[in-house]
């Protein structure tokens, strides 16, 4: 039997060599070493009128940049609209316009090739998680890499405050609460960043955060 065995890993090697297709068939696929891959994630970049308002008051982007396991992403974004993300304004217990109008933005592919195992698909970046990262993980690693760009880190920072200083804005003036059933909670999924910065940021950051659980 182990004669045997050995026997058919010559012909399949020397096969291999010739012609690799004609290999699979007759060897089957190859059996992965790694573990088993997770979920795929889609990263999206969406924004409404009213970030559009607001980005030209302070005069910097503000985008709204999630991640789902959705396959249907514009599904996620009509969710946003529902909840008016962003939009709810303390002073009068209402919302501010133009936050139940969300829309994807597709990201902008660049220049240089993206990451390993990121990849651009239906205006997202997309990228499978490793076995051993769960969604909820990559969610809350993610949130930390692009903290320096949130627009509450941001306003906070004495960059930011210099630049509202500058324009006199105050910090309520900046969308950062949504109201649900039990009270508002922050939005913590603005971010201050251009359209041309938005591809190579997000997806260094998520290709950094799986490349440690590959």
């Amino acid at each position: 039997m182990l004669e045997l065995a050995g026997i058919i890993h010559l012909a399949s090697s020397r096969l291999q060599q010739i012609d690799p297709d004609l290999a699979a068939l007759v060897t089957g696929p190859k059996l992965s070493s790694t573990r088993a891959d997770g979920p795929e994630i889609a990263i999206y970049l969406a924004g409404c009128s009213g970030l559009k308002l607001r980005s030209a008051l302070v005069g910097i982007p503000i985008y709204k940049i999630g991640t789902t396991t959705r396959r249907d992403v514009e599904g996620r974004i009509g969710d946003l609209c529902k909840v008016r993300y962003a939009g709810f304004d303390p002073a009068t217990g209402g919302h501010h316009d133009g936050f139940d109008d969300y829309r994807l933005i597709p990201i902008r592919p660049t220049r240089n090739a993206l990451p390993p195992g990121i990849l651009l698909k239906n205006g997202c970046l997309s990228i499978r998680l490793p076995r051993d990262l769960s969604r909820s993980q990559f969610e809350a690693r993610f949130r930390r890499a692009l903290a320096a760009y949130s627009v509450s880190e941001w306003a906070n920072a004495p960059n930011g405050r210099a630049h509202l200083s500058a324009r006199e804005i105050h910090t309520v003036q900046l969308p950062v609460l949504t109201a649900f059933a039990k009270g508002a909670v922050r939005a913590k999924e603005l971010y201050v960043l251009s359209l041309a910065a938005v591809t190579p940021i997000v997806a260094e950051a998520a290709a950094m955060i799986c490349s440690g659980h590959s």
